[in-house]
């Protein structure tokens, strides 16, 4: 998980690590989400990215772009993503 390292982000990761097989590992990093993302990945060849995948309006999409569309496109591993 990218953000603040706050109990809000560790309560989420806590939760997602309580339903994910022993294992899984999970990260909190300060900082750009596709940058930390795509960093801890390159770093751990042979990994898996879990991700959710949020619908969000195509205009919001069209403007800001999909989190999910940018690591599907850019990180070398691959992808489950939940819905």
């Amino acid at each position: 998980m990218a953000g603040p390292d706050d109990g809000k982000h560790r309560d989420q990761l806590g939760a997602a690590a309580a339903t994910l097989p022993a294992c899984s590992e999970t990260v909190l990093r300060d900082g750009k989400v596709d940058a930390v993302i795509g960093d801890h990945m390159a770093a751990h060849p042979g990994a898996m990215l879990v991700m959710g995948a949020y619908g969000h309006s195509p205009l919001r999409t069209l403007i800001v772009g999909s989190t999910t569309t940018t690591m599907i496109r850019t990180v070398r591993a691959p992808v489950l993503l939940v819905r």
